[in-house]
């Protein structure tokens, strides 16, 4: 699951309590861009790894932790992404967007 701090502070700003980064467990987070952005990112690389998305991520959308209540119509939040491309990357990489 790949998420990046932009859409955190932007979902943030719309809270009366902020969430943080280690309560969706993402595998990877990206900086340095625009909130959303990696919604539409469906073929990225970082470093030699080259990855596709696949869909949203359904199970984190807005909820009241109170009741367990999961509010249907939230946004969705995080991108899937598979491997198509196996290598490395490292923290501080920069992200390509690849288009084909």
């Amino acid at each position: 699951m790949l998420l990046s701090e932009a859409s955190l502070r932007d979902l943030n700003s719309r809270l009366d309590k902020d969430v943080t980064v280690a309560q969706y467990r993402p595998s990877i987070v990206v900086n340095d861009c625009e909130a959303c952005s990696e919604d539409s990112w469906n073929n990225i690389q970082i470093g030699t790894v080259r990855i596709k998305r696949v869909m949203a991520c359904g199970s984190y959308r807005l909820c009241d932790p109170s009741d367990k209540k999961v509010y249907g119509t939230a946004p969705l939040f995080g991108q899937y992404y598979i491997v198509k491309q196996t290598g490395t990357l490292h923290v501080g990489e920069p992200v390509y967007k690849i288009s084909y």
